[in-house]
């Protein structure tokens, strides 16, 4: 199948620093070239790919200081992927509601994979108009303020075995939680249960904030054979049950 994947200008694919939509998107266009599909990859100048590669810009836009208004280039890159529509069988956008209006009138089977918050009230008008515009979801939690919106599937995001270290004992329990907002910039890492008083550093690079994830003796366990974590700033040295707007475990 010929695929078109058209991701965010911001970064590079996959990102040279922060970028949790690029690197998702990395690993799925490789995967889909390991299939045997003939993928086609809009994106940065910068990018790294397995796929066929249209530059639109030679940078990723967050990395080029002379860039002021990136919503330029990605409306001019979205006319260049309606002008070569005809040339692939489907169109997967990585461009929230971007695509909506144009794609909405051609032929080419497209789709939209959302991979932001969609909790704002600007956004009710905009999937009120474009009800019948085909979109994803990461999360079934996702959905949950535009019911109004044409859900195909929840497709949530996946990485290969090799992108992290973490493996699972058969001895140990290794719970996945949340930490949450930690910056200005979306952050969510995976944790594991710590011994009482031990510490564990969690590096971080580009913006990130790192954060010190502390197991809290002597306070009382929330489950059996668990203690509830304590969270500390590296950069600030604030600490606290939970980080102010953090998402609950």
């Amino acid at each position: 199948m010929r695929i078109a994947q058209v991701a965010p200008l911001t970064e590079a694919i996959p990102p040279k620093l922060y970028g949790g939509t690029e690197r998702v998107v990395y690993w799925l266009i490789e995967e889909l070239v390991a299939l045997g599909h003939n993928v086609t990859l809009f994106a940065s100048g910068d990018s790294c790919t397995s796929a066929k590669l249209e530059a639109f810009w030679p940078r990723a836009l967050r990395l080029d200081g002379s860039i002021r208004d990136p919503n330029a280039l990605h409306m001019a890159m979205l006319e260049q992927v309606r002008r070569q529509a005809n040339e692939f069988d489907f169109l997967h956008f990585h461009l929230d509601y971007y695509p909506f209006s144009l794609f909405a009138r051609q032929s080419t089977p497209f789709l939209t994979t959302l991979h932001g918050r969609l909790d704002l009230p600007e956004h009710q008008p905009v999937f009120d108009t474009f009800s019948s515009a085909p979109v994803v979801s990461i999360s079934n939690s996702q959905r949950r303020p535009l019911p109004q919106a044409r859900w195909i599937k929840t497709i949530h995001h996946g990485l290969p075995d090799a992108a992290t270290p973490l493996r699972l004992s058969t001895t140990a329990w290794w719970p996945c939680r949340c930490i949450g907002w930690t910056s200005p910039l979306w952050l969510e890492m995976l944790t594991r249960t710590v011994s009482p008083g031990d510490t564990t550093n969690i590096g971080t690079s580009g913006n990130m904030w790192p954060l010190m994830v502390q197991n809290s003796p002597g306070r009382p366990s929330t489950k059996p054979g668990r203690r509830p974590m304590s969270y500390r700033n590296v950069r600030s040295g604030r600490s606290g049950s939970k980080p102010s707007g953090a998402l609950a475990p």
